[in-house]
């Protein structure tokens, strides 16, 4: 009679690094990443404005989740990839009961007005929108402030873009202007 004993203890593994057996059972790449989203969820914000000079504001802030921009990097043989989400706002200004505009601002709505803005927004972020209204009384026109940012540097881009009672457009990258 013939008795056949097999035995698995594990020696064979024993020789193996972490990142072999991780491999060997298809789990290395869920291992050796970490994905992350920013914002990771929805966020939506709303703004009624009236001026005291005729214009109405409102202001309509939230997340695309549909696109992002990547940024990886590699930090203990980890790769870390961090998908950072825009902003969009989308704006409605109406001068005495007339709508005069009715857009979004967006990154898009930078490059569109003018190339140069391609190569100065191309790694950054829009993250907010949000309307001055001392300089737009001053100035009888709205004045929105639009903020960019270069993630995981903190470096920030600042526009002012006003819009006048008939629709007409202008971007101002010089923001350090008092209204005083």
């Amino acid at each position: 009679m013939l008795t056949v004993v097999l035995s698995c203890d594990g020696r064979d593994k024993v020789h193996q690094t972490s990142q072999e057996v991780l491999k060997n059972n298809k789990l290395y790449e869920s291992f050796s990443q970490k994905v992350v989203y920013i914002p990771e969820h929805y966020l939506e914000t709303k703004n009624d404005t009236i001026l005291s000079n005729g214009f109405q504001v409102k202001l309509k802030s939230y997340t695309n989740m549909r696109e992002s921009f990547l940024k990886k990097s590699i930090k203990n043989h980890l790769l870390l990839k961090n998908y950072y989400r825009d902003i969009e706002t989308t704006i409605l200004i109406k001068k005495n009961e007339q709508n005069i505009v009715s857009t979004n601002i967006n990154k898009d709505f930078f490059m569109n007005s003018n190339k140069e803005f391609h190569r100065i927004l191309k790694d950054k972020i829009l993250q907010g929108v949000w309307l001055n209204q001392y300089a737009s009384i001053i100035t009888n026109t709205v004045v929105l402030e639009v903020q960019f940012m270069e993630p995981e540097t903190k470096n920030y881009v600042y526009y002012r873009v006003s819009f006048d009672q008939n629709g007409g457009m202008f971007i101002n990258d010089n923001v350090e202007e008092k209204f005083s």
